[in-house]
């Protein structure tokens, strides 16, 4: 079983690119790197997002309705605290001690005010180091500033009993699984689908590194550019059910 301590101990011994996203814009996560966006956000997650009154440590749910390789960070530290994610698109309505964390100052973002839910809010841009939209909304919360005043380093326990990561990936993936034998130590995912974060997540656990193509934002003979600037050994990945 591998736990979220141990995906990030992997991850930052590891110094080779761990995730490059085309959405379009070209975003690259080394190993050290990645592992330092999960250890804080597991952090802030734990420490400042948690319901502090309940024994379960994790809130209701998170939505991350973020950029793909904002959401594969987030919903990774998420399922490896052991909290319910759910799906990129709006689901029922939010409830007190929901996590909903987002681009827009839009009305989702109110609804989750007015119900008593966090939201956060998180600029696309990689270099960024806070919001840098209009001013926040009361209540709302400039999502890099929290996560950057976490330690790089995983400083919180995951809840008892530990949550598996492969069990994790099950969840998320809902039956799907590669379409084919998976080869190399570099492959390519697109973002169709919303389980594509833990598609990232299942080659990680691998021991694979990870190219990101959202095709709506990269045309096919761009993306192929890409794959062969990338190096990518193991070809295109294909999951169904």
């Amino acid at each position: 079983m591998t736990d979220l301590p141990a995906l990030i101990s992997s991850l930052a011994s590891s110094p080779g690119p761990a995730l490059t996203a085309y959405a379009p814009h070209r975003v690259e996560l080394s190993g050290p790197v990645a592992a330092r966006w999960l250890a804080k956000i597991a952090n802030l997650l734990a420490d400042e997002l948690a319901d502090p009154f309940s024994p379960d440590p994790r809130p209701g749910r998170l939505r991350a309705a973020l950029d793909p390789w904002q959401r594969v960070v987030w919903e990774t530290a998420a399922r490896g605290m052991g909290w319910e994610v759910l799906g990129s698109r709006p689901g029922p309505r939010p409830l007190a001690g929901d996590v909903l964390v987002s681009h827009e100052d839009d009305e989702e973002v109110a609804a989750a005010l007015a119900a008593g839910a966090w939201a956060l809010l998180q600029p696309r841009d990689f270099l960024a180091f806070g919001w840098d939209g209009a001013d926040l909304p009361d209540g709302a919360v400039d999502a890099l500033a929290a996560i950057m005043s976490q330690p790089d380093s995983l400083v919180c326990a995951p809840p008892t009993p530990t949550p598996s990561l492969e069990a994790a990936v099950a969840e998320g993936l809902r039956g799907e699984a590669p379409v084919a034998p998976v080869g190399g130590t570099r492959v390519a995912l697109v973002t169709t689908g919303p389980s594509y974060p833990s598609r990232v997540l299942d080659q990680w656990l691998s021991g694979r590194s990870v190219v990101l193509v959202d095709p709506r934002s990269v045309a096919p003979d761009e993306a192929e550019r890409a794959l062969a600037a990338e190096r990518v050994d193991g070809g295109w990945v294909a999951y169904s059910a």
